[in-house]
């Protein structure tokens, strides 16, 4: 099975086998997907498209797109953003000096939980317990990303911020593992 080699496209793939198991192409390239949120437990998830408060929410056992998903507050000049689902249903948005959190049954803002000053976030994973979140982001005027940040999710405060030796390029999901954290 070939594969797209652009930007528009989500792949399967069996781990056991270490082979493409399916593949579903947007068909516009300029959707550019992102980042996977599955819910847990269930057989569902969204892929973020680029520069969109829209979300394709995917039925994982069909592989086909059973809709389009509208976020609450996403910012207009949003160029990206992450979003991570909780074992209750909870859904966090990660867009800049913000978090939303978010009811996924119905879409509606629950929350919105600010950042400290002068932090930014755009990617994200959480802990396994849950309990932190883990980002990195670049330390004051320097742009590259070097400063790893761990945040307390009970009352958005930074409990952590050792500076890395060298600056990640890639997203933090790249960076990190969130299985063991």
């Amino acid at each position: 099975m070939d594969a797209p080699a652009d930007d528009d496209a989500v792949f399967r793939v069996d781990l056991n086998a270490s082979s493409l198991a399916g593949t579903l192409v947007f068909g516009q390239e300029d959707l550019r997907p992102r980042f996977f949120a599955k819910h847990p437990g269930k057989s569902n998830g969204y892929v973020l498209i680029h520069k969109s408060p829209n979300a394709f929410e995917l039925d994982l056992d069909k592989a086909t797109v059973k809709g389009v998903a509208r976020f609450p507050s996403i910012r207009a000049d949003v160029y990206s953003y992450d979003v991570a689902i909780e074992d209750t249903g909870k859904m966090l948005i990660c867009q800049g000096e913000s978090f939303l959190e978010v009811d996924t049954a119905t879409m509606g803002l629950l929350a919105t939980h600010w950042l400290p000053p002068a932090t930014s976030l755009w990617d994200f994973v959480l802990s396994s317990d849950r309990k932190r979140i883990y980002a990195v982001t670049n330390s004051g005027s320097d742009a590259s990303q070097n400063l790893f940040l761990a945040i307390n999710r009970a009352d958005y405060t930074v409990q952590a911020r050792p500076k890395l030796a060298r600056s990640l390029h890639s997203s933090i999901r790249a960076a990190i593992q969130p299985k063991g954290i």
